[in-house]
């Protein structure tokens, strides 16, 4: 039975007569606040102070203006159903999110674990986390000791953390060789083995044995006696009978008090036990003598010197596949280079074709380097320059380590490898160019892999701006969206350029920003502008690329530690998901990750039983409005590339890709159905019937999109454009290709998961066959059905023969017609071994 710091009986114990029940009524939550200190004195000093924290995801509101208050010297208990937003609660204290209503504050300043005053006084045990693989247990546990500046005394403090965790006998065990209440019990030393102002620990006791959650409470009240605030969230109520001076149920966001004979006295107690018991006095910091560069410079030394064997095998093993990767660039690229080297020297690549990538190029670099921008920008929001592995997101970014020294190596390494990769292709580009006849080859290939290098580069610092200025949960990613609208434009004008087979406003595309700026070089070494306006641009470019750089380099130190930790746990997952070779979870998880918040678009619900697949999917391109706007633009393109007119073959059969890629935005829903037959399961009818009506709306906006683009065609006046091209023969053709393109996408769709047999391959002199197997079954669908859909184009590309159906000779059109039932067809078989494959 406890007492009271008055030395009044609280019968705070199990069935005690001081219990709630003799309360006769409910105290309100948070009225402790108005008592005052046994003695008359005012209450100490708040530690930490929730008031009116709202928090929710998405639609649902998980905790509702909430208050609560945790005093120094006193542990507070957090009971409730699971999901009933306890850990919220805690993430919220521990500053590792923000709360979308009210304030969080530690010691009257906002809770941040991004402030290193806030790291230094506030441990936590949240979720469980990676470890070092290579590191034993004594050796975690000195990091965090060295972190926190305990420097002479990390020894004598690690050895006590073991000794009270019960982890002596494994101290030099390895994380994979403990059990998994060994590693909860790790979790638990490191938030001992440093000194804390507060403790945060979300059930603590998981995993944990009867004898070590008896220890674990004793812990509890002995820190809380040496004068840290705790705050815990738990399932077991023995434990917050033993350890808590207060506890809460939390029910539908709010909090209430603990009813019934096992409520937990809500009076704040004195010091139970030995004052310090933790080692030291936790509510003084230990660093004053230590500056935090020091600090930082010592703690990731002696990290670096733990980990060297493991560091000298990583060396090894990039320094393999960097030789595997040229040896197969060298087996596979090398002969294709030599080939355009002598056929530059030959002439025999110059031609029609050459003269239109040439002509046409002030207008396509722009394109390219924007979208290679936009590519870097987007990637950033899921995985970004500056990335660390889950490991350092567990034992570094919670320390009170200076930021910059550990996260600039990780973006310079990611500079450099940008900037290799992007000379590489450039220079190959310029190759290309000049053996197309684009200028010398020195200067081409020197202006190409600038152009490359610089895109790379300055595309990572955007990446890094990127991950600086996230966007908040839930609200749409205004600036990528925007852009997403500036690129477009840029390939709008590209694809218009290639079609009139001329530059259209390409030279002014060169120098609407950077994007035009770093390929001026390439496109004066090419013919398309002067010398003076190649320089101008490099000159312009490199400004531009310093100013960038520097300005990432500023922002590095300041990276959310959310946003690194969400991007290491998003990389984990895509990464296993790629060694599984399951790349539509790898694309699910990156999609998840960049989705925006979008508004919730409720159609009315249809009333007969044939429409409900068609709603749901309409439902679900309303939500997700990008995919309809890259219909849109690959419909305009598919359509620009079929009224090309007299134009070679080889950009007619390019509106083939484009309308296929149109129908596999519409038939994202699809996808979604395959990969979780769940969806569909209580509707009545089979795999193969679902996947056809999936492929209703696809078939039913895909014409329609195509008809507004011919007609827009058609009305750019003769002198301007293609207009009278518009509903030539290939035109024609594409729309009588409408049922194979989404046959093709259908199959797609439903193409399940990998079979194991074609991965293993088969050895040959030029290697294993798995790679290329495993690409052509992910690629079936379309490589088939555009194949039998390629000669009828290829034969209509630059025939007059007069506008409109008399354009199209009526055994193209059957022929297309019959290849889209086939895929359809196929389309239908597909879906349906793919649901008994789940099954």
């Amino acid at each position: 039975m406890r007492r009271a710091r008055d030395g009044r009986d609280t019968g705070g114990g199990r069935g005690g007569p001081g219990g709630a029940r003799s309360a006769g009524r409910l105290r309100p939550p948070g009225w402790w606040r108005r008592r005052e200190r046994p003695g008359g004195g005012k209450a100490a000093e708040t530690v930490l102070r929730l008031d009116g924290v709202s928090h929710g995801y998405g639609a649902r509101r998980v905790l509702d203006a909430v208050a609560l208050e945790v005093a120094p010297g006193e542990c507070v208990a957090l009971l409730g159903e699971n999901g009933s937003g306890k850990s919220t609660l805690l993430r919220l204290a521990a500053g590792r999110e923000c709360p979308s209503g009210g304030t969080v504050t530690f010691r009257g300043a906002a809770a941040s674990e991004d402030d290193p005053g806030f790291r230094a006084a506030v441990a936590t045990v949240l979720e469980s986390g990676a470890c070092y693989p290579d590191l034993s247990v004594r050796e975690h546990l000195a990091l965090v000791a060295l972190a926190h500046g305990l420097g002479a005394a990390a020894d004598a403090a690690v050895e006590r953390a073991l000794a009270e965790h019960r982890l002596t006998g494994r101290a030099e065990a390895r994380p994979a060789e403990l059990s998994s209440g060994q590693t909860q019990l790790l979790a638990l030393a490191a938030a001992w083995v440093r000194p804390a102002g507060l403790l945060i620990l979300d059930e603590p006791e998981q995993r944990l044995d009867v004898a070590a959650r008896r220890a674990l409470a004793r812990r509890l009240a002995e820190a809380a006696a040496g004068g840290t605030a705790v705050l815990l969230a738990t399932h077991d109520r023995g434990l917050a009978d033993e350890a808590a001076d207060r506890a809460f149920v939390l029910a539908e966001g709010r909090l209430t008090d603990h009813l019934g004979r096992d409520r937990v006295d809500a009076g704040p107690r004195g010091p139970r036990g030995r004052a310090g018991a933790r080692g030291q006095p936790v509510t003084r910091s230990l660093t004053s003598h230590d500056p935090a560069r020091e600090r930082t410079a010592h703690t990731l030394d002696h990290l670096r010197a733990l980990r060297a064997g493991q560091r000298r095998r990583d060396r090894r093993g990039t320094a393999y596949t960097v030789y595997c990767t040229l040896l197969i660039g060298a087996t596979w690229g090398v002969p294709y280079l030599l080939a355009a080297a002598r056929a530059a020297e030959s002439g025999s690549l110059r031609g029609p074709t050459a003269d239109l990538v040439l002509a046409t190029l002030p207008a396509t670099a722009p394109a390219l380097a924007a979208c290679a921008l936009l590519t870097q920008a987007r990637q950033a929001t899921w995985r970004g320059p500056v990335r660390l592995d889950a490991a350092a997101v567990t034992w570094l970014l919670p320390q009170p380590l200076l930021r910059r020294r550990l996260l600039l190596p990780r973006f310079v390494a990611s500079a450099c490898f940008s900037a290799a990769a992007g000379a590489l292709l450039g220079g190959v580009l310029g190759l290309l160019l000049h053996a197309a006849g684009g200028g010398p080859l020195g200067g081409a290939v020197a202006a190409g892999a600038w152009a490359g290098a610089a895109t790379a580069l300055l595309g990572t610092a955007l990446g890094t701006l990127v991950q600086r200025h996230p966007a908040p949960p839930g609200a749409p990613a205004g600036l990528l969206a925007a852009a997403r609208w500036g690129v477009a434009a840029l390939v709008v004008l590209a694809a218009v350029s290639v079609a009139r087979e001329e530059a259209v406003a390409g030279t002014a595309a060169l120098w609407t920003g950077p994007w035009g700026w770093a390929a001026l070089p390439l496109v004066a070494c090419a013919g398309g502008t002067g010398w003076t306006a190649g320089a101008l641009g490099a000159l312009l470019s490199a400004g531009a690329l310093a100013a960038a750089l520097a300005a990432a380099v500023s922002a590095v130190p300041a990276l959310p530690a959310r946003v690194l930790r969400a991007q290491a746990g998003t990389a984990r997952r895509v990464t296993a998901s790629l060694y599984a070779l399951d790349l539509r979870q790898a694309r699910s998880t990156v999609r998840a990750s960049m989705a925006p918040g979008v508004r919730a678009v409720a159609l009315p619900a249809p009333r007969s039983r044939a429409l409900v697949v068609a709603w749901r999917d309409a439902t679900a391109l309303l939500r997700a409005p990008g995919r309809p706007l890259w219909a849109v633009l690959w419909s305009g393109a598919a359509v620009l590339a079929a009224g090309a007119g007299t134009a070679p073959a080889s950009v007619v059969l390019l509106a083939l890709p484009a309308g296929y890629l149109a129908a596999a935005q519409l038939l994202e829903p699809a996808r979604l159905e395959s990969d979780d037959p769940r969806r569909g399961a209580n509707l009545p009818w089979t795999a193969g019937g679902l996947a056809l009506r999936h492929g209703a709306v696809a078939a039913a906006i895909l014409p329609a999109l195509l008809l507004l683009a011919l007609s827009a065609l058609a009305t750019v006046p003769e002198g301007v454009g293609a207009g009278a091209r518009a509903w030539e023969a290939p035109s024609v053709l594409l729309l009588l290709s409408v049922p194979a393109l989404v046959g093709a996408a259908l199959v797609s769709a439903a193409r399940g998961v990998l079979p194991t047999h074609l991965l293993i391959g088969a050895d040959t002199p030029l290697g294993n066959t798995g790679p290329m197997q495993a690409a052509l079954w992910y690629l079936r669908g379309p490589l088939v059905v555009l194949a039998l859909l390629a000669p009828p184009f290829a034969a209509s590309a630059g025939a007059d023969a007069g506008g409109g159906l008399g354009a199209v000779r009526p055994a193209h059109a059957v022929w297309c017609l019959a290849t889209g039932a086939a895929a359809l067809w196929w389309a239908g078989r597909a879906a349906g071994r793919a649901a008994r494959a789940v099954s």
